[in-house]
């Protein structure tokens, strides 16, 4: 039962871990789009593969 608890522990605090991996990632991303698209570069790569 120990066990089972030390490894339902450990999985938490691992998905918990990668969570906020992914936040931190996704925050990093939104903040880059965000430069890009101040800079017009978003809007001339759509137009580019538009055209």
């Amino acid at each position: 039962m120990i066990k089972n608890r030390e490894s339902v522990a450990w999985s938490r605090a691992r998905k918990q871990a990668y969570t906020m991996e992914l936040e931190a990632e996704l925050a990093k991303l939104k903040e880059e789009n965000q430069e890009l698209k101040r800079n017009g570069c978003i809007r001339a790569i759509y137009v580019h593969t538009i055209y």
